[in-house]
């Protein structure tokens, strides 16, 4: 009888099918389709990688505006949607300014329509999962009716960390750098 997988192995297995995926695959799964704007690029060894515009390069690229702070509002957070990212959740937690992948591990809610909590952490508007801004791990896993499976949420689908972009604060202003 062959042996039952472990935690560690089921989320290698997660991340590698994640991997995967390709970007129409993703977008058919979130029901969302990307931007005319975003091309694609075929990797010589499979999958798909993703450019904002035919002309960018790999080289260091200059930053772009993505939000004023005093834009952001009570949250702190909002989805800047025009990024060579995609679309993105920007704000501010702990006076430092933070960019990140914009959906939640758990079922794909938009983290930029979230809300900053006092702790520092974004917190998922649907579910209260909470991610820390610096690492984009999930630190809690859903509540209210999925508290049950928060923690098989955490060590599986929240196992994979958000994407953190490097930003920086200038003027009062949020910058996506390079």
């Amino acid at each position: 009888m062959p042996e039952e997988p472990t935690t560690p192995d089921l989320v290698e297995r997660t991340r590698h099918a994640c991997e995967a995926l390709s970007r129409r695959d993703l977008d058919s799964l979130l029901g969302v389709f990307a931007p005319d704007s975003i091309h694609r690029l075929v990797n010589p060894r499979g999958g798909v990688r993703l450019w904002d515009h035919p002309g960018m390069s790999t080289s260091k690229q200059s930053a772009v505006r993505l939000v004023a702070v005093d834009d952001l509002g009570a949250s702190q957070v909002t989805v800047v949607e025009e990024t060579p990212h995609g679309a993105i959740a920007v704000g501010i937690s702990a006076g430092k300014p933070f960019a990140v992948s914009n959906r939640c591990r758990h079922l794909f809610a938009s983290l930029g329509e979230g809300n900053v909590t006092t702790e520092g952490c974004l917190q998922c508007p649907w579910h209260g999962a909470r991610y820390d801004v610096e690492t984009g791990k999930m630190v809690r896993g859903p509540q209210g009716a999925y508290k049950p499976l928060a923690g098989v949420v955490k060590a599986t689908a929240g196992a994979i960390a958000l994407k953190t972009f490097p930003v920086e604060l200038r003027d009062g202003v949020i910058w996506l750098l390079g």
